[in-house]
Parts: structure tokens; sequence; C-alpha cells
């Protein structure tokens, strides 16, 4: 992009090998529950900060999560996308590198031409490079953390037909009015295939790892990051809040059992509705309790998620 002016990011000219100015797409594409949301309040909170650092963290009218981009892009629109990172694009005499961050775009690690599509709308606006961040986490941990949310979007799940689904294809899929989500959990088979379509140009993060000593900091740092802001974050009371922490089996199964009647949750229609289905609350419950330890079993002999990257799994033998 030799018609972009150039900029100093904390005193260092950023620049190729060939001394050229880069506009890099920094895509972090959760996986889901895995703090995406107190990372994104982060950079939304310090998006001016961040912009003097030579990381733009762009404006958006939806709010600071980019997963509406990913929903555009699975009903084949790519206007909003276009939008935003020309947007993101004219800023760049301001940064180097331009930083979206949607856990949606998790369906991307199996729907390949979601990413492509994504790709070529940077590419053909003028973005050098593009690098895609992924956090992985224990995938029994992963399951609890996704049965829980998932009752708040309008949907009923069962835990052993989600399991079911999971140990067959590695990943499940629920749908509800706005996106058809695909979550993974045979995650490093998914990453090494995402690898291969788009150059090895992606990145896997442990969550642990994500997470200290705040959201995001790992990433924050691979995306040049200077030591000294990264200790400023730190030190903020904002690095300590959580956001979107997980409900506890009990709020997570009234959810359900709400959803299945097509009744909105609330306190109130809990309280008008709790006589006739607490047993079916309670009797979920208990076989949420006695199938997760053979979940997690099954899941341990499965998914081998403590490897490296690219690494063979020995420990995968399910037939696809």
């Amino acid at each position: 992009m030799s018609e972009l002016p150039l900029r100093v990011a904390g005193g260092v000219w950023r620049l190729n090998d060939k001394g050229e100015c880069e506009l890099k797409l920094a895509i972090h594409a959760g996986l889901h529950k895995t703090a995406s949301s107190s990372f994104q309040f982060l950079c939304r909170a310090f998006e001016d900060k961040l912009l003097v650092e030579g990381i733009c963290y762009p404006k958006y009218d939806r709010g600071e999560n980019f997963s509406y981009l990913a929903n555009a892009l699975q009903r084949g629109k790519t206007d909003e996308l276009e939008f935003v990172l020309r947007q993101a694009a004219s800023e760049v005499s301001e940064t180097d590198t331009v930083l979206i961050s949607g856990e949606d775009f998790e369906n991307c690690l199996i729907d390949h031409d979601l990413a492509r599509a994504l790709e070529d709308v940077a590419y053909r606006l003028g973005f050098d490079q593009l690098e895609w961040f992924f956090v992985y986490r224990n995938p029994l941990d992963y399951l609890k953390s996704i049965y829980g949310e998932m009752s708040k979007h309008n949907v009923c799940l069962n835990i052993e037909d989600v399991a079911g689904e999971i140990f067959e294809n590695g990943y499940f899929c629920v749908e509800n009015e706005n996106y058809r989500y695909k979550f993974v959990f045979d995650f490093f088979q998914f990453f090494d295939s995402f690898s291969a379509v788009t150059n090895n140009n992606c990145e896997a993060i442990e969550y642990e790892n994500f997470c200290a000593p705040f959201p995001g900091h790992e990433m924050l740092r691979r995306i040049s990051l200077s030591e000294d802001y990264l200790n400023h974050i730190k030190r903020s009371e904002i690095s300590k809040r959580k956001f979107n922490t997980r409900l506890t089996i009990e709020e997570t199964e009234i959810r359900y059992a709400l959803n299945a009647l097509g009744i909105p949750f609330s306190q109130e229609n809990w309280h008008e509705n709790k006589s006739k289905l607490m047993p079916l609350v309670n009797g979920r419950i208990d076989s949420y309790n006695n199938l997760i330890p053979q979940i997690g079993e099954k899941f341990a002999n499965l998914f081998d998620n403590g490897r490296a990257p690219g690494a063979a799994n020995p420990k995968n033998v399910r037939k696809r």
C-alpha cells in the first residue's frame, strides 16, 4: 500500500523488509466462551490509546463485538464488512494493524468459504496481511459454558444429544433466527485444516494464556502492542471486570424449559410457571449431572487439545 502514509508507532517505523508500510488485519475469531466479551470491552474502552500504539479497533455502531459481520457473511452480504474495513483502512496514517473481534467467526474453522469471503474483501480493499487468532479451552469446560450460554438464545438443547453430535463430528451445530452456530471441540483437527487453507496465517492461544494477566494480553502482545501499554492496561480497574459469566445449571435448565414452551425468560414468567416446570427442570439437572463425568471421559479419549498446533494427534481415532 505504497500510496498510504506511513506513521511512527511508539517511535518505531513499522515497515516490511522492503521498507514499505503494510496494512494488516488481525481477526480474533473466538472461540465462544473464552473471555471474548471481556476482551472486546477492553478494546473498545482503550480504542483511542490503542490507535496511538498502532492498533485500530474500528468504531462500529453495533458495539464492540464484530460478530454481526460473520452473520452477514453467512447470508452472502459483504456490504457492512466492506464499510467497517474501508473506514478502518482510511485511518492507516494512525495505525498499521486493524483488529476486529467476533466469536461467531469460530464458524470459519469449519466453513472455509466464510473465511475466504472475509479474506477476499480485505485483500480487495488493500490489506497486505491477514492473521487469524483462535482461543481454545478444555473441551468439557467448553461444553459446560456453551450449554449454559445457548439457553439465552431461544433454543432448547439436550446435553446427551449435543454430546452425541460432538462425538460423531468433532463439533455441533445449533441455529436460531439470527445465525447457524458451529461450536468446535476437536479444535486442532479443524485448526490444522484451517491453517492449510489460509497459508498458515493463523495462531492458536490456550485459554488460560489468553486470559493472563488480563483477557487478550497474549494476543495484543503478538500483534505488537508495547510492553509499556500492556502494563498500563494490566494496572487498570477495567481489566479486572468479567462479562457474560457462565450460568449455573439450574439457571440454564430453567431457561431451556421456558424456551421449550416458547415463553421468554423473566423472573415473573418463571414464577408463574415454576410449579409445573420444576419437575422437568430437576429431571434435566439430574440427567446433566449424571452424564457430564461420562462425557468428560469420552472427550479425554477423543480430543487432545493439549498438543501443539500442527502436531500429530494419535488419540483421535474417530472415523470421519
